[in-house]
């Protein structure tokens, strides 16, 4: 059963909260800061927006409120809460792959998926790319590069080879600052 309150006052959603489960410690929480919540065992927990607070509360005490279709406003509180928890959704995790045969590179794709068989009646293996490391970058190359299109995509598919996606919306200036950036995080690991 699906149903939507607002709540004029932090106080008013933990008073109708501490009635709905009996764990959750209403007068504790009200001294709080607004996305921070204590239980009755004296445990706190701390969020740092809407949807994490009713997500938390939901991992706490149980599927009981919507946090996609929940939110806080200037003090008010409006939630939706539903006894039915949400269906998981599969995921599926997409990764880049190169499709080779005896010649070489035939193509790339990204997320696709090949059965064995389907690659045995083609000839063509899939395999996942190799990154190069970052000391091998070409620094007086890439940063030679002009604030064009073309070049654009030529620093792009140059970072790709090390694992690197770039957002080509950016100046060129600003891609090779990212580009950098990921270099140096790398380093750091």
């Amino acid at each position: 059963m699906t149903e939507c309150k607002v709540f004029l006052r932090k106080p008013q959603f933990t008073e109708y909260m501490a009635n709905l489960k009996p764990e959750f410690d209403a007068k504790a929480t009200n001294g709080l800061p607004q996305f921070y919540f204590v239980d009755i065992h004296g445990v706190l927990t701390t969020t740092r927006c809407a949807k994490d607070y009713f997500i938390a509360l939901n991992e706490r005490f149980g599927y009981f409120i919507d946090p996609d279709k929940s939110t806080t406003r200037r003090n008010r509180w409006v939630v939706t809460f539903d006894d039915t928890p949400p269906t998981p959704i599969v995921q599926e995790t997409k990764i880049s792959l190169v499709a080779m045969d005896e010649d070489g590179i035939v193509g790339s794709d990204e997320g696709i998926v090949v059965t064995e068989d389907e690659q045995e009646a083609t000839g063509v293996v899939l395999i996942e790319p190799e990154y190069v490391s970052f000391d091998e970058v070409d620094w007086p190359r890439v940063e030679a590069l002009k604030n064009t299109k073309s070049d654009k995509s030529e620093l792009d598919l140059y970072a790709a080879k090390f694992g690197v996606s770039l957002k080509k919306n950016k100046s060129i200036s600003n891609m090779l600052a990212d580009f950098k950036e990921a270099a140096m995080l790398s380093r750091e690991c």
